[in-house]
């Protein structure tokens, strides 16, 4: 998380919205991201600034995670996007929208071969009092929270870069 908000708000920084720092990690090594995750308090940027990187992350991911093969194209009220993750060598495509009133950037992956989007949600979610990032995944009809088994670690490292 340390380092995703640090490329984040450099990120932002250079559009004069947050500025740089440094945040703290207290995270047990195996943990899961269950029911959810939240990050350290972010004490070096603005909401604004926090969401605004968050599109970017959602537009580059090859900047944050190890994958190659990145197609994103805007849709009407979401992006679609498409990836190699080199680890499995397997192409994920999904559907990102980026909800400003709840302000979430909610993930959904779009099924191979049915082509349709899964009834799984994985949440980015900014919150305040004290500015943080939530991690968590649901079931999209009904907002039900699912336990989610990547490890806090795969999390961590996907968005320390």
């Amino acid at each position: 998380v340390q380092k995703m908000i640090q490329k984040l708000t450099d990120y932002v920084s250079s559009k004069n919205q947050c500025q740089s720092g440094d945040v703290g990690i207290g995270v047990k090594n195996g943990a899961s991201v269950g029911k959810g995750w939240t990050s350290p308090a972010v004490t070096t940027c603005s909401s604004h600034g926090l969401w605004a990187a968050m599109g970017y992350k959602a537009r580059n991911p090859q900047e944050f995670m190890d994958v190659s093969n990145v197609t994103v194209a805007d849709r009407l009220g979401f992006i679609a996007r498409g990836m190699t993750i080199n680890l499995t060598e397997k192409r994920v495509e999904e559907h990102i929208y980026a909800n400003e009133r709840t302000w979430e950037m909610i993930y959904r992956i779009v099924d191979a071969s049915t082509k349709q989007e899964t009834d799984d949600e994985r949440v980015m979610a900014v919150l305040d009092s004290p500015l943080r990032i939530e991690f968590f995944h649901r079931h999209k009809s009904d907002g039900r929270r699912e336990y989610w088994l990547a490890p806090v670690d795969t999390v961590q490292k996907m968005i320390q870069k």
